[in-house]
């Protein structure tokens, strides 16, 4: 498998895993800053045990990190994680203004 296949595959697993509108909600938010969890759930209006169950997949996707703070979970969003879908490779660059050209 070329290098270039694996990164696309790690970039659709990224995507799937942020495809929920609520874990993109919970990304969005940890972009701004970090934030601890109840912070999460009074900015976003969604109960405690949702928010940390999709924290728990995204930890899982390495999208973001959880620190231990006593009782608290203080979340940071892992930017290297996403370098696959914010940085495309050359050759899908190519191929997409080819295509926008066409169109």
């Amino acid at each position: 498998m070329s290098a270039q296949t694996k990164a696309f595959e790690a970039a659709g697993e990224l995507l799937k895993v942020s495809g929920r509108s609520r874990r993109l909600a919970i990304v969005t938010e940890l972009a701004e800053q970090p934030r601890f969890v109840h912070e999460l759930v009074d900015r976003l209006g969604m109960s405690q045990p949702l928010v940390s169950q999709h924290l728990r997949v995204l930890r899982g996707a390495r999208l973001v990190g959880v620190e231990r703070r006593g009782r608290e979970g203080r979340c940071t969003p892992w930017p290297t994680s996403t370098s696959a879908i914010s940085s495309p490779t050359p050759s899908s660059t190519a191929r997409r203004n080819r295509d926008d050209r066409r169109a």
